[in-house]
């Protein structure tokens, strides 16, 4: 779903990987997602930054000290 809304948006080459749902086994409000991503394109967790609209992914994010833009607020 999300390379198919990133592609509908014109975003799909701006990001270097993709991690989902189907990617991990512990899904959020474990932080896994977030450390794959973080472990493929080569950064720190510290030093990522998540754009996150639910309240396990922002537990998930904090959990690691992955800073958090909550975009329901935006």
């Amino acid at each position: 779903m999300a390379e198919t809304l990133l592609r509908y948006l014109g975003l799909f080459n701006y990001f270097y990987a993709i991690v989902g749902a189907d990617d991990v086994q512990r899904h959020k409000p474990k932080p896994d997602t977030f450390l794959s991503y973080a472990e493929l394109i080569g950064v720190p967790p510290e030093k990522c930054v998540v754009f996150e609209d639910a309240d396990f992914g922002i537990q998930a994010a904090k959990s690691v000290k992955i800073a958090v833009v909550y975009i329901r607020e935006l």
